[in-house]
C-alpha cells in the first residue's frame, strides 16, 4: 500500500508513536495549509494504525481587482436582513441567466475562475447537480458582457464528517483490506477554510482519514447583486473540476 501511494501519487510515508501522534498531525496540518487550517480534526486512539492526509491549498488574485465599497448591503437571509460590506466592479465576464438562477464568471488568470451562482427563489441548497451542470455549460459557453458585480466579501470555515457521508453512500467503512488485513475506517473528516477579498480569494481544503484495525457589443453594464444566499465555486476551466464549492447563506457569520 505504501509503495502504492509513494508511486502513484508520490505520498510520503512518516512514523509517530501514540503519545506523538496529535502533534505530528498538527505540524502537517498546519504545514501543508500555510496556516489556514492549524489543527488536525483526527481524535487519536490507540486503535488507530494509519492516517492519511490530503491538503489542497489555493491563493489566486483576480484578473480584474474589486474596490471595497464604503456602503453597505443589505443582504437576505432566511432569518432577516443583515447589513455586510460590499466588493464592486464594473468586469467583462461570462454570465448566463435562466429561469432559476442567474450566474457569473469571474477569471484569476486563464485557466482558474469562480462562478457565483444566485438562484433566483430558492436556497442555493436546493440546486439539483443537473442544474449546476447545465449552468456550467451555459457559462463554458457565453459571452463576455460588462457586468456590474455587487457582492460581500466572506471568511468561511467548515467541518464535514465524511464517515457519515459514506455511510449514506453505502461505502462498507469495516473492509479496507488493500491496505492491511482487517484495516477499517475509524474516522474521516473534512476541514475548509475560504476567504473572499477584493484582491482575490485564500483557501485551503483538508481531508483526513484514520484507519484503524478491526478487529459581446457595448451595452450597459448588467446588474448582478449578490444580496440574498448563494452559490460559489472554484474551479479549473479547462477541465471543470472545482477546487472549492461553498454555499454562504450569510456572509457575516464565520461558518
Amino acid at each position: 500500500f505504501l509503495d502504492r501511494i509513494k508511486k502513484y501519487y508520490d505520498a510520503a510515508a512518516e512514523q509517530a508513536e501514540y503519545g506523538n501522534l496529535k502533534p505530528a498531525l498538527d505540524q502537517w496540518t498546519n504545514k501543508h495549509t500555510a496556516g489556514l487550517i492549524k489543527k488536525s480534526a483526527i481524535i487519536p486512539n490507540e486503535s488507530i494504525r494509519l492516517v492519511l492526509q490530503d491538503a489542497l491549498l489555493f491563493a489566486a488574485k483576480w484578473q480584474k481587482q474589486f474596490e471595497t465599497d464604503s456602503a453597505e448591503l443589505d443582504f437576505h437571509t432566511e432569518d432577516g436582513t443583515v447589513k455586510t460590506s460590499t466588493l464592486s466592479a464594473e468586469i467583462d465576464c461570462k454570465y448566463t441567466k435562466t429561469d432559476q438562477m442567474q450566474a457569473v464568471r469571474l477569471n484569476y488568470d486563464q485557466n482558474l475562475a469562480m462562478d457565483v451562482i444566485l438562484p433566483t427563489a430558492r436556497n442555493p441548497l436546493d440546486l439539483t447537480a443537473e442544474l449546476l451542470s447545465d449552468c456550467d455549460q451555459k457559462l463554458a459557453k457565453a459571452t463576455k458582457k460588462s457586468v456590474q458585480v455587487v457582492m460581500p466579501p466572506c471568511d468561511l470555515t467548515a467541518k464535514l464528517d465524511l464517515k457519515e457521508n459514506l455511510e449514506t453512500l453505502g461505502v462498507n467503512l469495516d473492509h479496507f483490506d488493500g491496505i492491511f488485513n482487517d484495516a477499517a475506517i475509524d474516522q474521516a473528516v473534512q476541514q475548509v477554510k475560504l476567504i473572499v477579498t477584493a484582491k482575490g480569494t485564500v483557501g485551503a481544503a483538508l481531508t483526513e482519514i484514520a484507519v484503524q484495525e478491526m478487529s459581446a457589443p457595448v451595452e450597459e453594464p448588467i446588474r448582478f447583486i449578490v444580496d440574498r444566499p448563494y452559490l460559489m465555486r472554484v474551479l479549473d476551466t479547462r477541465t471543470g473540476w472545482p477546487l472549492f464549492l461553498a454555499v454562504v447563506t450569510n456572509p457575516k457569520a464565520s461558518s
